[in-house]
């Protein structure tokens, strides 16, 4: 197969081949029919390649073979494309996701990282991340700084931050009824102390609010603060 492209995005390519007929065929588990090796055979081979490979394996098909390679056949995809491709179908995995989004930081993030924060079994997803070629590796990590067309994950969190301040009901008929904020930065140790606090007080002011009888009521509020750290140090000194 081509240089970075992952099984996912091979399957993606033949969409009449399933994700485990191709991975099976990859590791030599069984015997692949006709229909299947012609498929996969006519996507990541070039055309002279692949006339020659069915003029040795199945003659009877030689002059049909322009037939399976679809309607763009004889035009490669370009690099760009397949790595846009690649990383819309590691995003719409949840398991790819959360890997790309500890590799999208400052520090990237490496096998260790990944196998401490989510378990061994998912190092074979980062694997077929690393393979897809959409990751950048240096000083011993792996970091990933690709976008889809304009779109970066990095201005993806931006729309998300800003999507979450719209959750503010303004037209609501109560007044006051409802605020939102949403904070996704890298800081250093002390910015997040300084949150921390400021998170804490805040959370004690509202929580002495709510149990004050003179503010008992009927309309049910729900509120609630959440600050994560979501790599990096793991805890606060």
């Amino acid at each position: 197969a081509k240089a970075g492209r992952s099984l996912h995005t091979l399957s993606r390519m033949t969409p009449n081949v399933s994700y485990s007929s191709i991975r099976r065929a990859a590791q030599g588990e069984l015997e692949q029919e006709q229909s299947t090796v012609v498929a996969i055979a006519s996507v990541v081979m070039p055309e002279t390649e692949l006339r020659s490979f069915i003029k040795s394996h199945y003659p009877t098909l030689e002059r049909a073979v322009l037939d399976v390679r679809g309607p763009e056949r004889g035009h490669e995809e370009s690099s760009d494309d397949t790595r846009s491709a690649s990383i819309v179908e590691f995003l719409k995995s949840e398991d790819h996701a959360k890997i790309l989004i500890l590799a999208n930081s400052r520090t990237g993030t490496t096998d260790e990282e990944v196998a401490r924060k989510y378990g061994e079994n998912c190092l074979h997803h980062f694997e077929e991340i690393k393979n897809s070629g959409i990751l950048r590796y240096a000083d011993g990590s792996w970091f990933f700084d690709g976008s889809v067309g304009n779109v970066s994950l990095a201005l993806a969190r931006k729309v998300l931050c800003g999507l979450a301040k719209e959750f503010d009901v303004k037209n609501d008929s109560t007044e006051f009824a409802s605020f939102s904020y949403l904070l996704w930065e890298s800081l250093n140790l002390e910015g997040i102390k300084e949150i921390y606090k400021t998170n804490t007080q805040h959370a004690k002011a509202v929580y002495d609010i709510a149990q004050d009888p003179k503010y008992q009521g009927d309309i049910l509020l729900v509120l609630g603060i959440l600050q994560n750290i979501l790599k990096g140090q793991e805890g606060l000194a």
